[in-house]
């Protein structure tokens, strides 16, 4: 028997198990799979998983030779073979490297004669608004980061981020601003994102529309392609670096993260840096029986690949994290959204499901209805934060009650009998059960994996998203695909460009789709 067919015999055993026998038949059970790393605690307890379960799942890494990846990745060597490059993003928070005290160095230079009144504006005002053009990852790491750590601003500096191609976006944001105090931060590895170049041609004309001519005091460029940035239309004050084997989507811990280290000081994003090193330790030794980065994986391709799964929901209970499923789902979709494998094979299985998701209490009052009661298996990743900051907000052990509630409910659920006693106690007669009871009977046996911060610091959260990035990585080695390229994207970007042509009359119609050519001619007769 194979390891795959072994895994799918396993998988028919839980039909006849379910997790709150497992609970009843394991006294010890939510404290054997909890696991503990870098101020982040897991109860991976409410899965479908057993002993035999992760023997069987760890297996499959040792298969698929997972820890010589995981060697690879931290090696420098090529993991990302259809762009012949490394996956430079861990050496980015290694503190002990030149390169990284020198791009340090740079920022917080930078940072400091901003803060100090030293970079001045074109008119001679100090800088006390910091705009950020990007998309994708140039936008979704540095603006979770900024708001989930809003406790930690330094004063002086109000930051704004602007992504939408829709100018809306855009001048919505310049309009209240002092444009004689506004700087603007573009943010593109390879500084021909549309979007991005857009958006900062807007802001270019609106601090020249406003009698600003010194534009080269108001802009600074962040990219992994300077000379294209010294080439730009818009002069540049500064330009910083990252390598170009570091992914938009991973990029946050480079110069990418300016936005961060100017709200928040440059010492917390050392801080920020640090708790992802000490993930990336971590997840480079620990066994892999108690690596939580590949723990994760191994259960969420379990789902994905035993279960059936399509889809994973994460649900933050902590206000602060409201952007991490928008920033998830752009790690995981745009890495592992792949259907040919790295030795170009179509897959065989499933491979990334759709992730998505809320703030906890917003969900509760919108799509946990689906969650509860739905036809869909859907595993709910719950996120909170066990104390620092967030426990003295208000509401805060009623956002926890919640969250418990919620994941209980999920394994429990509540059959036609409790209904029925339920119901008879609130004084409803006999045919009103008889005819209302179904429809409040809620099937449970519904995993969530509920992760908990000991505070939400900037080490901290360093520490999740590197785990959140390592269990990519590792879902890419168990489906045998490459996690650091995405050329559906940029075949998105390229057609766009052509199609944009064709609509501002300086491209002829070309041979495409009926349906496209017709929606074409819909456009170009409204001008």
């Amino acid at each position: 028997m194979t390891l795959n067919e072994h895994l799918a015999r396993h998988r028919q055993w839980f039909n006849s198990t379910s997790l709150l026998e497992l609970f009843d038949s394991d006294p010890q059970r939510a404290t054997r799979f909890t696991f503990e790393t870098c101020g982040l605690r897991a109860d991976l307890s409410k899965n479908h998983v057993t002993d035999e379960t992760l023997q069987l799942l760890a297996k499959w890494a040792e298969e698929k030779r997972l820890p010589a990846a995981i060697e690879r990745l931290f090696a420098g060597e090529i993991v990302n073979p259809s762009e012949n490059r490394p996956a430079w993003h861990p050496r980015l928070r290694n503190l002990s490297l030149d390169e990284t005290r020198r791009t340090l160095a740079q920022m917080e230079n930078f940072i400091s004669a901003i803060r100090a009144g030293q970079w001045l504006g074109g008119s001679g005002q100090r800088i006390t608004d910091i705009v950020t053009i990007g998309i994708g990852g140039s936008d979704l790491g540095p603006r979770l980061v900024v708001d989930a750590l809003a406790p930690y601003r330094l004063p002086g500096l109000d930051l704004h981020f602007v992504a939408n191609l829709d100018s809306v976006e855009c001048e919505g944001v310049l309009r209240d601003l002092n444009p004689e105090s506004t700087l603007i931060i573009v943010s593109s590895k390879s500084f021909s994102t549309r979007e991005t170049m857009a958006n900062a041609e807007r802001a270019a004309r609106w601090l020249s529309a406003n009698g600003i001519s010194e534009l080269k005091q108001h802009f600074v460029a962040v990219t992994a392609n300077p000379a294209k940035a010294a080439d730009a239309n818009i002069p540049f004050g500064e330009i910083f670096n990252f390598h170009e084997g570091v992914g938009g989507r991973f990029s946050l811990w480079s110069s990418i993260g300016l936005p961060i280290a100017l709200a928040l000081g440059i010492d917390a994003f050392r801080e920020l840096l640090s708790g992802a090193a000490s993930m990336d330790v971590h997840f480079r030794q620990a066994p892999l029986q108690t690596n939580l980065p590949v723990l994760l994986a191994l259960i969420g391709a379990w789902y994905t690949n035993f279960w059936d799964t399509r889809s994973r929901a994460v649900i933050p209970y902590v206000h602060g994290l409201r952007y991490l499923p928008d920033y998830l789902r752009q790690l995981e979709m745009e890495s592992n959204g792949k259907s040919i494998t790295v030795d170009n094979r179509p897959v065989e299985h499933q491979t990334c499901g759709v992730v998505w998701g809320s703030s906890g209490t917003m969900g509760q009052h919108s799509f946990f209805q689906l969650l509860h009661q739905g036809t869909s298996l859907i595993p709910v990743e719950f996120i909170s934060v066990l104390g620092g900051v967030a426990r003295d907000c208000e509401g805060y052990l009623e956002m926890i009650a919640n969250c418990l509630s919620q994941s209980r409910i999920l394994m429990r659920g509540k059959n036609l009998a409790e209904v029925k006693a339920e119901m008879r106690e609130q004084g409803f007669s006999a045919d009103e059960i008889k005819s209302l009871a179904p429809q409040k009977v809620m099937p449970g046996n519904r995993p969530s994996t509920t992760i908990i911060l000991d505070e939400l610091s900037p080490r901290h959260l360093g520490a999740l998203l590197a785990l959140c990035e390592h269990r990519v990585y590792v879902l890419s080695i168990l489906w045998e695909i490459n996690a650091f390229d995405q050329w559906g994207v940029e075949y998105g970007k390229k057609l766009s460009a052509k199609v944009f042509d064709i609509l501002e009359g300086r491209s002829q119609l070309q041979e495409l789709d009926s349906s496209t050519l017709n929606l074409i001619r819909l456009y170009q007769q409204q001008t």
